[in-house]
């Protein structure tokens, strides 16, 4: 069923729209703060929960969080039982901090499964760190990542950020 997002829901997408969103905002933190307990988790049950866990938080929120993908049409209807179409009506308190590009296409719910592997998915995520010249390290999830500068860091005999 195609909807309009609210400020909870996770858009899967990419682009700065998609990343300002409030809900992927959320989201990210969320996943951010639960990151070292899931690299301490040895079996893959317990790393299942804690996405759940991040899921079922979002699902818990007010106005429910969903998780929402750009549906393929992309056309801004629904269709009835006899099959017409019907224009999807907006949450309206809900969308004031919606960019006004993602609440003119048309979302869909993603399936449940496929939440649950992105969620873990992210959880698996490796800080980036970014590439230059200068002292730049990454950001330490427990004793998970050990910071490391471009100096002291060599893979094969030539350091990291040299040219």
């Amino acid at each position: 069923m195609a909807t309009t997002p609210n400020r909870n829901d996770v858009l899967f997408g990419r682009g700065h729209v998609i990343n300002a969103h409030p809900g992927n905002q959320r989201y990210r933190s969320m996943v951010e703060s639960d990151k070292p307990e899931f690299f301490r988790a040895k079996k893959r049950k317990d790393k299942r929960a804690i996405a759940l866990h991040i899921i079922n938080e979002i699902n818990s929120l007010q106005p429910p969080g969903r998780f929402l993908l750009e549906s393929p049409d992309n056309k801004k209807t629904g269709t009835t039982k006899s099959g017409e179409a019907e224009p999807v009506s907006a949450e309206a308190p809900d969308i004031c901090q919606v960019h006004s590009s993602i609440q003119n296409k048309v979302w869909v719910l993603v399936d449940a499964d496929k939440v649950v592997e992105k969620v873990m998915h992210r959880l698996r995520e490796k800080p980036r760190v970014k590439s230059g010249g200068d002292n730049q390290r990454a950001e330490q999830h427990g004793d998970i990542l050990k910071s490391f500068s471009p100096d002291t860091a060599r893979l094969e005999g030539v350091a990291i950020g040299e040219k």
